[in-house]
């Protein structure tokens, strides 16, 4: 018997199905107004950015180290008050301290030191009257 050749298509040609697609509402943009950034007003406007704030032992270092920084052979350092101002941007620290260049024996002199919470400077210092 001879045998039959049968011809096989290379490809099979797949029935198209037309995909359902359920129809859904179109959401509406938002349009986000962003003021343009002149030079002048990036000047003015400050960015708000979380910052740590130091703690009060740091403000008292700080404080010292001023203190050491501006008067020379001070002794009997002591923290003798602490305080933070009520808009929480300062710590206010009052230290007591002895000056072997003073005569007048046990008296100590009492400084409070004005210290930015933010960045740790110390930005004012004053006496303190008893």
């Amino acid at each position: 018997m001879p045998e039959k050749k049968i011809k096989v298509p290379k490809v099979m040609p797949v029935p198209e199905r037309k995909i359902r697609v359920p129809k859904v509402m179109p959401v509406p943009e938002r349009k986000i107004r962003v003021p343009k950034v002149t030079p002048v007003l990036a000047k003015k406007t400050k960015v708000i950015m979380p910052q740590i704030m130091i703690d009060v032992k740091q403000a008292t270092q700080n404080a010292v180290e001023y203190l050491k920084s501006m008067f020379v052979g001070v002794t009997n350092i002591a923290l003798e008050e602490m305080e933070l101002t009520e808009d929480e941007q300062f710590w206010l620290i009052t230290l007591s301290y002895s000056n072997p260049e003073e005569i007048v024996g046990m008296f100590k002199t009492i400084k409070i030191f004005k210290v930015r919470r933010d960045t740790g400077e110390v930005v004012a210092m004053k006496i303190r009257k008893i």
